[in-house]
């Protein structure tokens, strides 16, 4: 008699926090990573591209949720000589990072949980990609935005656009939740409005938001937040 497969015990879309994906993380390796990002056209660094011009001569740039370290590479291959900071919460990753980054002294690795810790020093900019924000309910989104306003003199926080559902997804009311064998991936995908309120509960204002597209055709949103 074969086995059952138990099935991920899924939180109700409107009772969840981001320590609700860390098993969907944890078990986020090498090779799924690898095909996601191919799917989802974000391998070329075209969200990079599109606001190179807007960060290339910053001095220094946190990168929130640095995961295997896509947003490093690409920095680095269209010549960006500044300092990069990166944070991660999952161990394997920062391990990755580690190792990959090693050679580099201009590359400075931080494990901990951006909830939790944020790195004393100033940034010019802060890059939160790939829908980072997209992994903490609203009420931790307001929190970190805030947090970051004290800490990033910019910040650049990219989405998916609302029409285009993430994939394997079930979406309801801007959450959704993502399968990847026994574990569940929970998200929150901001509105415009909520960029918004973001902002005047930080010291942010968005100077602009700039809709693109991925490799793979997926439209996406770029949202531009300064201090003031």
């Amino acid at each position: 008699m074969t086995a059952s497969v138990q099935q991920p015990v899924l939180p109700a879309l409107e009772q969840w926090s981001n320590v609700d994906n860390d098993g969907f993380f944890n078990a986020w390796r090498w090779n799924r990573y690898k095909a996601y990002l191919e799917r989802t056209g974000l391998e070329s660094g075209c969200d990079i591209d599109a606001i190179w011009p807007q960060i290339k001569d910053a001095k220094s740039i946190l990168d929130i949720g640095s995961g295997f370290g896509r947003v490093i590479e690409h920095l680095r291959a269209r010549g960006y000589k500044g300092h990069i900071t990166a944070i991660e919460k999952c161990s394997h990753m920062v391990d990755f990072l580690k190792k990959r980054w090693s050679h580099d002294a201009k590359v400075q690795i931080i494990h901990g949980d951006i909830l939790k810790v944020i790195p004393m020093q100033k940034f010019d900019v802060g890059l939160w990609m790939w829908s980072g924000i997209a992994d903490f309910n609203p009420i931790e989104q307001t929190k970190l935005i805030q947090q970051f306003g004290r800490s990033c003199g910019a910040l650049v926080v990219d989405v998916a656009c609302h029409i285009t559902h993430p994939i394997g997804t079930i979406l309801s009311n801007n959450t959704y939740q993502h399968r990847m064998a026994d574990t569940i991936l929970c998200g929150y995908l901001p509105t415009r409005l909520d960029m918004e309120f973001y902002c005047r509960k930080s010291k942010f204002v968005e100077l602009m938001n700039k809709q693109y597209f991925t490799a793979g055709k997926i439209d996406r949103v770029m949202h531009q937040l300064r201090v003031v």
